[in-house]
Protein backbone atom coordinates (compact mmCIF):
# COMPACT_ATOMS: atom_id res chain seq x y z
CA UNK A 1 0.00 0.00 0.00
CA UNK A 2 1.29 3.29 -0.58
CA UNK A 3 0.78 6.65 0.66
CA UNK A 4 -2.25 8.48 -0.82
CA UNK A 5 -1.88 9.17 -4.11
CA UNK A 6 -3.20 13.33 -4.76
CA UNK A 7 -4.07 12.61 -8.21
CA UNK A 8 -7.01 10.54 -7.57
CA UNK A 9 -10.00 10.89 -5.73
CA UNK A 10 -10.13 9.53 -2.08
CA UNK A 11 -12.06 6.61 -2.82
CA UNK A 12 -10.10 5.25 -5.86
CA UNK A 13 -7.29 2.68 -6.33
CA UNK A 14 -4.68 2.72 -3.98
CA UNK A 15 -6.45 5.71 -1.80
CA UNK A 16 -9.41 3.04 -1.14
CA UNK A 17 -6.78 0.88 0.91
CA UNK A 18 -5.41 3.46 2.69
CA UNK A 19 -8.93 5.08 3.60
CA UNK A 20 -9.78 1.34 4.89
CA UNK A 21 -5.80 1.57 7.14
CA UNK A 22 -6.44 4.87 8.36
CA UNK A 23 -9.96 3.91 9.67
CA UNK A 24 -8.60 0.70 11.05
CA UNK A 25 -5.46 2.83 12.83
CA UNK A 26 -7.84 5.31 14.13
CA UNK A 27 -10.05 2.69 15.78
CA UNK A 28 -7.04 0.79 17.06
CA UNK A 29 -5.37 3.87 18.18
CA UNK A 30 -7.81 6.18 19.49
CA UNK A 31 -11.44 4.39 19.94
CA UNK A 32 -10.07 1.20 21.67
CA UNK A 33 -8.14 3.36 24.46
CA UNK A 34 -11.20 5.35 25.20
CA UNK A 35 -13.21 2.40 25.59
CA UNK A 36 -10.61 1.02 27.66
CA UNK A 37 -10.53 3.95 29.93
CA UNK A 38 -12.94 3.79 32.55
CA UNK A 39 -13.76 7.22 33.11
CA UNK A 40 -15.36 7.76 29.42
CA UNK A 41 -18.98 6.83 29.01
CA UNK A 42 -18.97 4.95 25.16
CA UNK A 43 -22.49 7.33 24.40
CA UNK A 44 -19.92 10.20 25.15
CA UNK A 45 -17.33 8.50 23.02
CA UNK A 46 -19.44 7.71 20.28
CA UNK A 47 -21.09 11.18 19.66
CA UNK A 48 -17.28 12.67 20.31
CA UNK A 49 -16.42 10.86 17.06
CA UNK A 50 -19.14 11.39 15.26
CA UNK A 51 -18.68 14.87 15.92
CA UNK A 52 -14.94 14.45 14.67
CA UNK A 53 -16.68 12.88 11.40
CA UNK A 54 -18.46 16.03 10.74
CA UNK A 55 -15.50 18.22 11.14
CA UNK A 56 -13.35 16.27 9.06
CA UNK A 57 -16.50 15.90 6.18
CA UNK A 58 -17.04 19.45 6.32
CA UNK A 59 -13.05 20.39 6.05
CA UNK A 60 -12.88 17.91 2.94
CA UNK A 61 -16.15 19.61 1.22
CA UNK A 62 -14.21 23.27 1.58
CA UNK A 63 -11.20 21.63 0.22
CA UNK A 64 -12.46 19.21 -2.62
CA UNK A 65 -16.02 21.11 -3.17
CA UNK A 66 -17.35 24.52 -4.76
CA UNK A 67 -18.75 25.87 -1.77
CA UNK A 68 -22.14 24.21 -1.99
CA UNK A 69 -22.41 21.11 -0.14
CA UNK A 70 -20.89 21.01 3.22
CA UNK A 71 -20.42 16.43 2.57
CA UNK A 72 -18.92 15.43 -0.57
CA UNK A 73 -21.14 13.02 -2.32
CA UNK A 74 -18.38 10.20 -1.99
CA UNK A 75 -18.19 10.57 1.27
CA UNK A 76 -21.86 10.31 2.15
CA UNK A 77 -21.89 7.23 -0.29
CA UNK A 78 -19.38 5.53 1.93
CA UNK A 79 -21.03 6.12 5.37
CA UNK A 80 -24.57 6.27 4.14
CA UNK A 81 -25.35 2.07 3.89
CA UNK A 82 -23.44 2.32 7.23
CA UNK A 83 -25.70 4.38 8.68
CA UNK A 84 -28.81 2.23 7.00
CA UNK A 85 -27.67 -0.68 8.59
CA UNK A 86 -27.54 1.09 11.96
CA UNK A 87 -30.56 2.68 11.69
CA UNK A 88 -32.82 -0.37 10.49
CA UNK A 89 -30.32 -2.99 13.25
CA UNK A 90 -29.56 -4.85 10.58
CA UNK A 91 -25.82 -6.15 10.05
CA UNK A 92 -23.99 -4.76 6.71
CA UNK A 93 -20.82 -7.25 5.65
CA UNK A 94 -18.70 -6.49 2.97
CA UNK A 95 -16.11 -8.68 1.95
CA UNK A 96 -13.35 -7.05 -0.59
CA UNK A 97 -11.69 -8.26 -3.30
CA UNK A 98 -9.11 -10.66 -2.70
CA UNK A 99 -9.84 -10.63 1.18
CA UNK A 100 -7.27 -13.21 2.93
CA UNK A 101 -8.06 -14.85 6.16
CA UNK A 102 -7.53 -13.35 9.48
CA UNK A 103 -7.11 -16.79 11.30
CA UNK A 104 -6.31 -19.95 9.58
CA UNK A 105 -8.18 -23.01 10.79
CA UNK A 106 -5.31 -25.81 11.71
CA UNK A 107 -6.65 -29.49 11.63
CA UNK A 108 -5.43 -31.87 14.70
CA UNK A 109 -5.62 -30.62 18.16
CA UNK A 110 -6.95 -32.46 21.44
CA UNK A 111 -9.19 -35.54 20.62
CA UNK A 112 -12.66 -36.14 22.43
CA UNK A 113 -11.68 -38.56 25.30
CA UNK A 114 -13.81 -41.32 26.28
Amino acid sequence: MTFPNTGLGPFEGENEKWCWHAATGFTQTVTMPLLSAPEWDYAHAAVAHFFGFMVCAMADAGRRGDGEQQVMADVLEKIRPILEHLKSGSIGVEIPDKARPYLTVLSGGKKDQE
